[in-house]
């Protein structure tokens, strides 16, 4: 039968309803218990039970067409069963404790909660003894952390890398001291307190000591052979250890880590600006001498040529 065929109708319950029944009862006691109890034990249980028979064959089907199985129990979504497998040719899926496994080839993927409702993903080993990697975990918060175990690989998104900006770049992954958590970078007023001007001759001072070089790099997604021009984080931490940023070694011992460019490129500006400032200086200077050397023309006390030799 199809499991549309058991739908309940009126006519199922024509023989076994209260209507069969007759106007007056006569008989013993076991005749109209049997009446009552007719529509559920002769009517509702065969319907059901045939249904619950049809559905788990058709689940079969469909299982044994995909070539996987159910052993071991059941997989319930309420919840009320916590343990249970799918089997297939290619995969497992176990639900053990709470805990998902799915397990392919010679690792085992696993998904759980803990304690605190945070959500974990591990990579094991084929035996499950072992993790072998852990490339994500949400904390209850909200927070993703990725990845907390043989953390040799990064977060990818080229999405992320597809959409473009001409905007100024405003991401700060912080040491591992702090976590290598990502922050927004700001400059806004409203971030600041202690606001004065600095001092530009003490910013003409640090300018003149910062050394520029050209290096080739030792990072492993860097161009090997391709010559770079910049600055050394170190250096520029002697001269003032503002310009620079700080991480820790395996020691726990701080260590440079690059510069700050918010701190490098402000001095730079004011470097421009005490340019600026000197040029206005010398061309107020020489706008003077062109007036006097005028001067000292009109009144015939020299010549533009003599005064042309004063200049070379």
């Amino acid at each position: 039968m199809a499991v549309a065929d058991y739908k309940l109708t009126e006519t199922d319950f024509a023989s076994t309803g209260a209507e069969a029944l007759p106007d007056k009862v006569i008989g013993q006691a076991e005749y109209v218990k049997g009446m009552i109890d007719g529509p559920s034990k002769d009517v509702i249980m065969p319907k059901y039970n045939g249904l619950i028979d049809e559905l788990v064959q058709e689940l079969a089907k469909v299982l044994k067409n995909s070539g996987a199985q159910i052993l071991d129990g059941s997989l319930d979504a309420s919840g009320s069963v916590t343990s249970g497998r799918i089997v297939s040719p290619f995969f497992k899926i176990d639900v053990v404790d709470g805990s998902l496994w799915f397990t392919g080839g010679s690792r085992q993927f696993r998904i759980h909660y803990d304690s605190g409702n945070n959500l974990h993903f591990h990579v094991y080993n084929s035996a499950a003894t072992s993790v072998v990697a852990s490339p994500l975990r949400i904390s209850s918060s909200g927070e993703v952390v990725a990845p907390t175990i043989n953390a040799t690989d990064a977060l990818k998104s080229q999405g992320t890398y597809n959409r473009t900006t001409t905007a100024a770049a405003n991401t700060h992954i912080s040491d591992s001291a702090s976590g290598h958590h990502l922050y927004r970078s700001t400059s806004s007023q409203r971030w600041k307190t202690n606001i004065n001007a600095a001092d530009l001759e003490e910013i003409r001072k640090v300018l003149l000591k910062i050394l520029v070089v050209n290096f080739t790099s030792l990072c492993e997604c860097d161009d090997p052979d391709k010559v770079h021009t910049g600055f050394l984080a170190e250096q520029l931490a002697e001269i003032d250890r503002r310009m620079a940023t700080y991480g820790t070694d395996d020691d726990g011992n701080e260590q440079v880590e690059g510069f700050d460019s918010n701190e490098l490129i402000s001095r730079t500006v004011a470097g421009w600006q005490i340019h600026e400032m000197e040029i206005n200086g010398i061309k107020a200077k020489a706008a003077k001498f062109d007036a006097l050397s005028a001067l000292l023309v009109s009144k015939g006390i020299l010549t533009q040529e003599e005064i042309n030799g004063l200049e070379g």
